[in-house]
């Protein structure tokens, strides 16, 4: 079977027989074999013909070709012959899509033709033939179709409600029907056949998932599925509690419960209690929970977008708040003869608290009827303390106590361990505060301290236990003690009185100082007050930020540290106090001159140079020529009319006294004159005989050298002449008596005149005779 085929009428053998009559006498029989009869094949594949053929006598030549009759009853013979030995042949048109799979000796006819199209559906007849003579055929139905298109899938209603129906309908869009229609929900098939809707009578939230497959008579090698359609299935559920009703709570613990609700679309939770909102969302939480919180709450989930009713519903939740009893339990203690009556009161709780009173040893008292709320106890040591303790057994928070203490008074000053206060403040009050539930009362209330004893005090009685102090002054610093007395014995507490004042003897050291520029300086800063006095910097002038704290440290001084350096005291008391030293910085800088370092004069000119340097204390000046000589004591230098001899090095020497030695520092300026040139020959006359080479010479003295430098004849005209630096000679060849006469050296450099310089040339004639 070819490709993208599929066999409509299972595998029958088309079986034909033919008995030929040879020339010899001999009849020969042959067999052909098409299958199947009938086939189907996909638009676009290609298909396998299988033909086969059986000779009686093998040994006998076959001939073998393929016709083909279209739907429109056009026949075209030989779409394929074999001729044996004699070769094949395709029907034009088929030579490029046909190909012959089979093996004539072997008796298979097989042919492959590629890419079918519903033009060639038609009947296709395999023949085979001896020696020409006669022909045995066997044919088979092929036709071509198109394959299913991918389907649409609709569903109606969508969305729906749970347990509502849907009709499923699948469309075709292309393909060659008839079609079976199958439809699937997930991975399970619903129903198949030619019908082309399903109803689905019940839908569950479950079953969302919903596609359509059709086939054809191609098979499932060919079936198209639709894309997978969504159903919006809409439902809610009775809300879900977790914990469930009835929750317990402990007052001061984290309430929590969490309402659910299954719905499509998603339902919004909603808590309230007797018709009050609680807020949205799943989780109603109560942190801390307290009494208040008791009571009936009701979670109601809504689903907005649902279809059909009901579109809520709800749960309720009942919440019971256990607490303790509310704040501690109230002694009281009266007095009956010589033992006290003891009674212990409180309010609320839930469940209500149980009592018991008990002393220091852990012993129970009382009877037990009074071991509810009061008993009677007796007097016992210092010390002792009677305890009512309420507690909740149910409840996990502490038991809650109330105590009565029998001994000697509890004795509290403030402010503790210290009592500030300012010189001069007109008063000043100590608190004692003296235990209220005490036993037996309090009789005698006293104070001792700095102020108490210069009797500049009031108050510090049982009648008035706080101590005022007036118009504190600094000698009023010190301990201050509260004591308390009853028959038990005495209590006491003390407290410290710091006096407080403002700065006072501030002091800079060193207040004046001198110091070399580069060396480190310290300047320290004191100041007595309480509390300590903190202590700022400021410089004259500004000059930069100084540090904070008593002592400036200066690592490295330049000349900008000079100046007067403020330290400014203060403590929050009073005024600020103020103190100042003076820092001098000593230095000497490299002097400098007013021109660049190599000044240049024309012999003849003057000039002054002046020198200058930035010193503290001021510096004096000296000038040396090439570093000897007499110095010329003066900042400035002085040249008039220079000359050549005047050319040299010039130093200036800046010195002053710094820390009792002496500095100096030096600058240079290399003074340059230049001079006009002048010219020298070594003979003013020179003779020489006709015909011979003459060599004129001249030597220039100048500053800078001869920018020009010439030799002429008589008649001005330019010699030929080689120059070695100052030095100018000119060669004249072959030298006639026309050339006599006076040549001249001519030198220059730009500075005052050209120098000049003769020579007169004699030339004797040679004789002849």
């Amino acid at each position: 079977m070819g490709e993208g085929a599929r066999t409509r009428i299972g595998p029958v053998a088309v079986l034909t027989v033919l008995c030929l009559f040879l020339g010899d006498g001999w009849v020969q029989a042959v067999t052909v074999t098409v299958t199947p009869a009938e086939d189907f094949v996909a638009n676009g594949n290609n298909y396998n013909f299988r033909c086969n053929f059986a000779l009686d006598d093998s040994s006998r030549d076959a001939i073998a070709d393929w016709s083909f009759t279209n739907r429109q009853g056009a026949t075209f013979s030989d779409l394929y012959k074999n001729a044996g030995s004699l070769g094949e042949f395709f029907l034009h048109g088929y030579d490029s899509r046909a190909t012959f799979t089979g093996n004539i000796s072997g008796g298979d006819v097989g042919l492959e033709v590629r890419s079918l199209a519903p033009a060639d559906s038609g009947t296709y007849t395999c023949g085979v033939s001896v020696l020409g003579e006669g022909k045995a055929e066997a044919s088979m139905d092929v036709t071509v179709l198109d394959p299913p298109g991918v389907p649409l899938l609709s569903i109606s209603p969508n969305p729906v409600r749970e347990n509502q129906g849907v009709r499923l309908t699948c469309a075709m869009t292309s393909g060659t029907p008839p079609f079976t229609y199958s439809f699937h929900v997930g991975d399970v098939t619903l129903t198949s056949g030619s019908a082309t809707t399903y109803d689905v009578t019940s839908v569950q939230r479950d079953q969302t998932r919903y596609t359509c497959k059709v086939t054809d008579v191609l098979g499932d090698q060919f079936a198209a599925t639709s894309l997978e359609a969504t159903l919006n299935v809409h439902y809610i559920d009775a809300p879900q509690l977790a914990p469930s009703s009835p929750v317990t709570g402990v007052e001061g613990d984290e309430l929590t419960v969490v309402c659910t609700a299954n719905a499509n679309p998603s339902a919004t939770i909603q808590w309230s209690k007797d018709g009050a909102d609680q807020g949205q969302g799943a989780t109603l939480t109560k942190n801390p929970v307290n009494r208040e919180d008791a009571g009936t709450y009701t979670c109601t989930a809504t689903s907005s977008g649902i279809l059909g009713s009901p579109s809520s519903t709800s749960a309720q939740l009942q919440v019971d708040v256990q607490y303790p009893p509310n704040g501690n339990p109230n002694c009281t203690v009266t007095t009956t003869g010589n033992d006290v009556m003891l009674n212990c009161e409180w309010q609320g709780g839930n469940p209500a608290a149980e009592v018991t009173w008990s002393h220091s040893g852990g012993q129970q008292i009382g009877s037990a009827q009074q071991s509810a709320n009061q008993v009677v106890a007796p007097v016992l040591t210092h010390g002792t303390v009677y305890t009512c303790t309420a507690t909740t057994p149910a409840l996990r928070s502490e038991p809650r106590t109330c105590t009565i203490t029998i001994g000697v008074p509890t004795v509290t000053v403030l402010p503790k361990p210290t009592s500030t206060v300012a010189e001069g403040t007109e008063s000043r009050s100590l608190s004692c505060t003296v235990e209220s539930n005490v036993y037996p009362p309090v009789d005698v209330v006293s104070w001792t301290g700095p102020a108490v004893s210069a009797g500049r005090t009031t108050g510090g009685t049982l009648a008035t236990p706080d101590l005022t102090i007036q118009n504190v002054e600094r000698a009023d610093a010190g301990n201050y003690t509260c004591s308390a007395g009853n028959l038990a014995g005495t209590g006491s507490d003390s407290l410290i009185l710091d006096v407080l004042y403002a700065p006072m003897d501030t002091t800079v050291t060193p207040a004046s100082v001198e110091e070399r520029e580069g060396d480190p300086l310290t300047l320290t800063c004191t100041s007595d007050g309480n509390p300590a006095p903190t202590f700022t910097w400021t410089k004259q002038g500004g000059g930069g930020q100084l540090p904070t704290g008593d002592v400036v440290q200066i690592q490295s001084l330049t000349r900008e540290d000079a100046g007067t350096y403020t330290c400014t005291a203060s403590n929050g008391i009073g005024n600020p106090q103020a103190a100042a030293g003076t820092v001098d910085v000593l230095y000497l800088d490299t002097p400098t001159i007013n021109t660049t370092s190599s000044v240049t004069l024309e012999e003849g000119q003057s000039t002054a140079i002046q020198c200058s340097s930035v010193a503290n204390p001021t510096a004096s000046f000296k000038w040396r020529k090439d570093g000897s000589g007499d110095p010329e004591v003066n900042n400035i230098l002085t040249l008039s009319e220079v000359s050549r001899d005047s050319e040299g090095t010039y130093t200036c020497e800046a010195s002053n006294t710094i820390e009792g030695a002496l500095e100096t520092e030096e600058v240079s300026v290399e003074l340059v004159v230049n001079y006009p040139a002048s010219v020298t020959v070594t003979s003013g006359t020179v003779t020489v005989d006709e015909n011979d080479d003459v060599t004129l010479s001249c030597t220039a003295d100048s500053k800078p050298p001869p920018t020009s430098f010439t030799w002429t004849d008589a008649n001005g005209t330019p010699l030929n002449s080689q120059r070695d630096g100052f030095t100018l000679q000119a060669t004249i060849p072959d030298i006639t008596y026309q050339q006599a006469g006076s040549y001249t050296c001519t030198a220059s450099n730009g500075v005052g005149d050209a120098g000049t310089a003769d020579i007169d040339v004699i030339v004797e004639c040679k004789d002849f005779m």
